[in-house]
Parts: C-alpha cells; sequence; structure tokens
C-alpha cells in the first residue's frame, strides 16, 4: 500500500506541466513542484537546483521554512554538511523569527537544531554542535503548542480496560 501510495504522488508530479530548460518557474510553489520528482526518486543532485531556485522565490514565512527544510535534507544526504547546517539554521531561524510558525512548529525547530548539530558533528566543529544542542533541549521541545495541544485532546485514562474474549 505503501508503494502504491509513493507511486501515485510520483505520476502526478510527473504528470505536472513541465517547464522548458529556460523557462523560470514564476511563484515558489510551481519551483517547490519542480523538486518533488527529483526528491521522491531518491535524485538528490538533481533535486539541489530547482529547490535553491524555490528558496529564492519563497515569500512567507512557511514557504521559507519548508524550503529550507527540504535544503537541509537533500544537502544531507549528498553529505554537503556545511550547506546542511547553515539551512538548518535558518530554518530553525525563520520558526523563531514568526510567532505563527514558532507557536505551531517549535518542534520542528527542534529538529532543525538536531540536523545542525549532526552536520557539525560531521565536521569536527565542537562548538558549533554544543551550540545547536544546546538549543535542542527537552523544554523546548514541552514548551510547544504542539504538544500542549496534543496533552489537552488525548482522552483521559477511567481505569482499568476490559478486551473483549479476555477475563
Amino acid at each position: 500500500m505503501k508503494h502504491a501510495f509513493c507511486a501515485g504522488i510520483l505520476a502526478a508530479s510527473l504528470a505536472m506541466p513541465a517547464f522548458a530548460q529556460d523557462e523560470a518557474p514564476a511563484d515558489f510553489m510551481s519551483a517547490f513542484r519542480q523538486v518533488i520528482p527529483h526528491v521522491m526518486a531518491g535524485d538528490w543532485e538533481s533535486a539541489l537546483a530547482p529547490a535553491e531556485t524555490a528558496l529564492a522565490l519563497a515569500d512567507t514565512p512557511m514557504d521559507r521554512y519548508r524550503i529550507r527544510h527540504m535544503l537541509t535534507d537533500i544537502n544531507a544526504r549528498l553529505g554537503y554538511w556545511e550547506a546542511t547546517g547553515r539551512y538548518a539554521r535558518q530554518a530553525a531561524d525563520v520558526i523563531h523569527g514568526d510567532a505563527e510558525l514558532a507557536a505551531t512548529r517549535m518542534v520542528m525547530a527542534s529538529h532543525m537544531a538536531a540536523e545542525e548539530a549532526r552536520a557539525a558533528w560531521h565536521l569536527g566543529d565542537t562548538a558549533r554542535l554544543a551550540d545547536a544542542n544546546a538549543r535542542f533541549s527537552l523544554p523546548t521541545i514541552c514548551a510547544s503548542t504542539f504538544m500542549a495541544a496534543a496533552r489537552a485532546t488525548r482522552p483521559a485514562f477511567t481505569g482499568t480496560t476490559r478486551i473483549s474474549g479476555f477475563a
């Protein structure tokens, strides 16, 4: 089922109208859609250029975060650790710099700090590793609105539960 779903997404993205080689995408989503088939196929080298084009076209904080997160992943898979750390830090900064994203995506900011720490470890940069690890903290994650909302909507435990057919 998982493979059928992924194949469906890949087929749909490949069916999207292709841009001519010299025709630049007009907006962020057009550019972002060009990245998806390469990512789905695991063609990380080919995904890099359209992702950087999408970065230049990102005009909302969510779009700037989204493409930097994708660039973090692409560069990590290619082993470009300096770029991985840079995009991870920028993605976290976008979240911290926007009140709406900070309220809903703080867990992702902590994830980006972990990605930056991984890049720093690969680069042997201990100061950057310590800084990134300091930003990847349990209180940061637990203070997230997402976590608070999850706790608020979780049903309360009301006692023992009997499973039918078992004594």
